[in-house]
């Protein structure tokens, strides 16, 4: 299946029934932020994106159905069990682990890299 790369501007979220503690969308600077912790700059925008996609900006996005997917980057606990000890919805945490996961395996694991055209 070719994966088609959405409109500028256009974002498409990722549907979250469940919500963890603390739920809260955060503004654009402010996910930035987070990622300029971790990421290299040519990379920002590319985190930025896949965070908008993934949760909506969302803290404690939550998918859980065929997953089990938490926080801005949708970390995904069931292919990365050691994750689950964690406080995926602290945005902090999320996207230390996100950078993590990242710099090992690059954008493949998020379902939005692919429909963003990122890979």
């Amino acid at each position: 299946m070719e994966h088609k790369r959405p409109a500028k501007g256009s974002y498409i979220i990722r549907d979250h029934t469940f919500t963890l503690p603390d739920n809260r969308r955060l503004l654009d600077f402010e996910v930035r932020g987070l990622a300029a912790i971790y990421w290299p700059p040519e990379e920002l925008d590319n985190a930025l994106n896949i965070a908008r996609c993934e949760s909506g900006l969302w803290t404690g996005a939550w998918a859980r159905q065929g997953e089990d997917s938490r926080g801005l980057w949708q970390l995904n606990v069931w292919a990365h069990p050691t994750f689950a000890m964690y406080n995926l919805g602290d945005p902090q945490i999320n996207a230390y682990f996100a950078y993590q996961l990242w710099s090992n395996e690059g954008w493949e694991p998020w379902t939005c890299a692919h429909t963003l055209g990122i890979v």
